[in-house]
Order: C-alpha cells, then sequence, then structure tokens
C-alpha cells in the first residue's frame, strides 16, 4: 500500500514539473518574445521619420541660401562709388533742399567765377575736368567723384549745393560752408553742370 502511495506521488510530481516547464517555456515566454521586436520598429519608425524631416531641412536651407543671394544680389558694389551714391537721398539732403532752385543764373561770367573756385579748392581731388583724379586723390580712403557721372549729375542745383555746403559724411569730401560764400557756392554748381555738357549759359536778368 505505501509503495504503490509513493509511486502514485512520484507520478503526480513528475506531471507537475512537465507541466511547469512547458508553461515556461511555451506560454509564459512567448509574450516577451512577442515585445523583443518593439522597440527595433520603434527605431525604424524614428529612422523614417528622420529620413523624411531632412529633405524639409534641407528646402529650408535651400529658401534661406536664395535669401541671402538676394540680399547681396550680383554685381553689388561696396567699395568705391556706387549708382545713384551722389543722388540727393543718399546725402540725406532734406526735401526742401533738393527743391531749393538756383537764384544764380548761368551766365559766362557765373560758370568763369565757379571755374576758378573749383581749381583753388576742389580741383585737387576730383581733378581738373572733373574726373576724380586730382593729385590727392590717390592718398584718400575713398576715390573722389567722377564729376561727369550721371549719377552726379542726376542731383539738382540744389542737392549739388546742400552736398558742397554740407560735405558728405565719412568721406573725405569736408563741407564748404565756412570756406565759400554762398554765392560762390552757387556759381561752382553752375561750373559743375559743365561737366554735364548740358549746361547752357543764360544772359544776364
Amino acid at each position: 500500500r505505501y509503495v504503490g502511495l509513493v509511486i502514485a506521488l512520484a507520478l503526480v510530481s513528475g506531471l507537475v514539473l512537465i507541466a511547469m516547464t512547458y508553461t515556461r517555456g511555451g506560454v509564459a515566454e512567448r509574450p516577451l518574445e512577442a515585445l523583443t521586436p518593439q522597440p527595433l520598429q520603434a527605431e525604424e519608425g524614428a529612422g523614417m521619420a528622420s529620413s523624411e524631416a531632412e529633405p524639409a531641412h534641407s528646402e529650408a536651407e535651400a529658401e534661406e541660401g536664395g535669401q541671402g543671394e538676394e540680399a547681396h544680389p550680383e554685381g553689388a558694389q561696396e567699395e568705391g562709388h556706387g549708382p545713384g551714391e551722389h543722388v540727393g537721398g543718399q546725402h540725406d539732403v532734406p526735401p526742401e533742399a533738393e527743391a531749393l532752385e538756383n537764384p544764380v543764373p548761368a551766365t559766362e561770367e557765373s560758370i568763369a567765377l565757379g571755374a576758378q573756385i573749383y581749381a583753388q579748392n576742389c580741383a585737387v581731388c576730383h581733378g581738373a575736368n572733373g574726373e576724380g583724379d586730382g593729385p590727392a586723390a590717390a592718398g584718400l580712403p575713398k576715390p573722389p567723384a567722377n564729376l561727369h557721372a550721371d549719377h552726379v549729375q542726376a542731383n539738382s542745383d540744389g542737392a549739388l549745393f546742400w552736398i558742397i555746403t554740407h560735405g558728405k559724411p565719412n568721406s573725405p569730401m569736408p563741407p564748404w560752408d565756412d570756406v565759400l560764400t554762398e554765392e560762390e557756392r552757387w556759381h561752382v554748381v553752375n561750373f559743375l553742370r559743365t561737366f554735364g555738357g548740358e549746361q547752357e549759359t543764360s544772359g544776364a536778368h
């Protein structure tokens, strides 16, 4: 009777062990195996998201690069005298100064006086013929303007008078209001117009 009981207990214990082994290998471990690939899928998803984000980033960089090119257009002049540099607005000439009419008629006498004043005070930098090649031009940090240029002649008489009077800030061009009288400055304006090739002398009024 005792022998049979021992055998029965041994059989039951074996069945329990087999059942526990099966449960660990086939049921409990399966969810862990199922979870194992998920981090890889998450990494793959992150990689795909990164790949999709890269073209957008590249497009943004391309747009920024395009804006940079527009901000610095090809052919822009940063040294010397650029187009329109001497036009009144570039010298902060007040609108009332630009609109100021020349009170001195451009007579032969006025132009001759302007030429004399120019030769004594201006030619050393701007040159005898107004081409910006005076003897002192080479030693200046910025070349003097060529007074024949369109962007100089485009100024009104009032703007030229204002520039001569007040000079050009941050440049070798000094103000002349303490050196030349108002009438003398207008004579110089009349003479400068001869560099434009369109000055016509008028009779005395």
